[in-house]
């Protein structure tokens, strides 16, 4: 319960703090302009970062105490990150300031504990510190400076870093390393927070602020499992946690010197550019480049028993083969052609008339509202017992969201949202993993999220492209939850994992259809998630009141 609520309060600490965070952007001089090198075209907050930062940061001071010399180190050197990429965003410091301030935070993490204790090719027996400490520092200045040059596209940095947390994570679990399991987990909520405003076209980018902190936070994260699992996992599987973005930056850099340029110079040269010149649309380099990535995290955990030299040799082989393939387009001057024919070519929508349609979606849409609206409700009801520490935050939750929703009617749709998501959270967890009523697991649970799966799907499939449009983000999404079948959890573990998984992306996928379909809909939901947080806060009290009064009883009968 403490990783969920962790992830929990990460995602939603980061998605608060994006909006005020973008209204002082423009006077703080934290906004990205235009060039020749961007894809966007007008000014955009870059401010991001620091709602991953705080979202990340926050919950890792308040779960992980009491804090560790590792962990105390990697909060200060993250600051450090932090508020040096802030002043680059807003000054664009001198590449050698940046490399100061990234060496001072990697000198802070390293004094405090962290440092890898074995290296590939080195067998069992530790290496020497003389070696081991300038291998950490080469490592972590690659991997924070890897991510921050992939920072290009929409989502891109931010999704391919959710990959490698979600890698680190399995394999801190695999091991027994709870401190980077947390610490990757936690950055996983911050960073969802933020995806939520950065999927394409973004109304926000992280900046050099948010891209170096998860660079340093996934380096950081990956040198503790290593350190745990120093017997059992090759270090060499870092380079696969890594993956895309050390590939990219080795290739670009090594393409620059031959060019006879700085390995730090700018350029187009990256491997979002080339998909981009392929004929790549924004959406299908980002998935593209997330699928890959993908592909390499697990062969991280697959892998993770295996002999350095066949670790490396895979991933030097699986290099040369992208490498290659780029080459091999380029040459070949393949572009990737979409066509997009807003003609429904299929026989169900020929079928379809305006009216038939709209009716529809208007019946889709009211049975989406009101069954997840009755589920929220009756799962407050029937999960037993809530602890204290949930009902609180509960009512904390429900105040802030109808008081948020009172004084300020324009924000009622991300309070609704909120609501939904913070509800259909809890009410997932404690019903799958604390139980319930019978109803929350029995026949009737599954005929109804079968049948709210069927109605979000027909009202996806009615609302035009302009109304709903399945984004890098929903991918992301879908390998996540992939991921918990792939998690090293016993199988009965995985089916409960799986089962709440499923009830959370159904309670957030009726949200969003809702709120597509028109704002002012998603209301009824947004009461009903509302009262459903009130009920799990009293219904903590209430357990609790009982509990004493039965010990009172038990006490005087004795």
């Amino acid at each position: 319960m403490q990783v969920y609520l962790g992830l929990i309060s990460a995602l939603f600490l980061s998605m608060f703090l994006v909006p005020p965070l973008i209204y002082v952007s423009g006077p703080l001089g934290l906004v990205d302009r235009p060039d020749a090198r961007k894809s966007h075209t007008g000014i955009i907050p870059r401010v991001g970062g620091l709602a991953i930062a705080a979202g990340t940061l926050v919950p890792v001071a308040l779960w992980l105490t009491p804090l560790s010399a590792e962990m105390a180190g990697f909060l200060v050197a993250a600051v450090i990150i932090v508020l040096f990429g802030l002043l680059d965003d807003r000054f664009d410091l001198d590449y050698r300031i940046k490399f100061l301030a990234q060496f001072a935070a990697i000198g802070v993490v390293v004094v405090s504990g962290v440092n890898f204790d074995h290296l590939p090719l080195f067998g069992l027996d530790t290496a020497p510190p003389a070696i081991t400490i300038p291998v950490t520092i080469v490592f972590l200045l690659a991997v924070t400076n890897a991510f921050n040059l992939l920072d290009g596209l929409d989502g891109l940095a931010a999704g391919c870093a959710v990959l490698s947390l979600a890698g680190v994570a399995a394999l801190a679990y695999s091991c027994g390393a709870t401190e980077p399991m947390l610490l990757a987990l936690l950055a996983i909520g911050g960073i969802l927070g933020f995806l939520r405003y950065n999927t394409h076209p973004a109304i926000v980018f992280m900046g050099d602020a948010g891209s170096q902190f998860l660079g340093f936070t996934i380096g950081v994260a990956t040198i503790l499992v290593l350190q745990k699992a120093s017997a059992t996992i090759s270090p060499a599987v870092a380079a696969f946690l890594i993956g895309l973005p050390l590939l990219d930056t080795v290739s670009v850099m090594v393409q620059r010197l031959r060019e006879g340029r700085s390995p730090f110079s700018p350029d187009r040269n990256h491997v979002h550019h080339k998909l981009l010149s392929l004929g790549f649309l924004h959406q299908e380099a980002v998935i593209a480049i997330y699928v890959i990535q993908a592909v390499m995290i697990v062969l991280a955990f697959v892998m993770r028993a295996e002999a350095d030299g066949v670790v490396i040799t895979t991933y030097l082989v699986i290099a040369g083969a992208l490498v290659g393939a780029f080459a091999v387009l380029r040459w070949s001057s393949f572009r990737l052609h979409q066509i997009r024919d807003e003609i429904d070519p299929g026989a169900m929508r020929a079928f379809l008339t305006p009216q038939r349609r709209e009716r529809l979606l208007r019946l889709s849409a009211n049975y989406i509202e009101w069954s997840v609206a009755a589920y929220l409700i009756i799962a407050a009801f029937g999960v037993k017992p809530v602890s204290t520490d949930i009902g609180i935050g509960c009512l904390a939750f429900a105040f802030f969201i109808f008081a948020g929703a009172m004084l300020y009617p324009s924000v009622r749709p991300v309070m609704a949202r909120v609501a939904v998501y913070t509800a259909a959270a809890i009410a997932a967890y404690m019903s799958i993993f604390e139980g319930g009523s019978d109803w929350l697991s029995g026949l009737q649970m599954g005929v109804f999220l079968s049948t709210t799966v069927l109605a979000i799907g027909a009202a996806i499939y009615l609302l035009s492209r302009q109304q709903f449009q399945l984004t890098s983000l929903d991918l992301l999404i879908f390998l996540l939850a992939i991921s918990v079948l792939l998690a090293p959890l016993p199988a009965a573990e995985k089916v409960l994992a799986a089962a709440a998984a499923a009830r959370f992306l159904i309670a957030v996928y009726a949200c969003e259809v809702l709120l597509s379909l028109q704002p002012a809909r998603v209301g009824i939901l947004g009461v009903a998630a509302t009262m459903a947080l009130v009920l799990l806060g009293v219904g903590a009290f209430q357990h609790q009141a009982s509990f004493n009064i039965a010990a009172l009883i038990g006490e005087a009968m004795r």
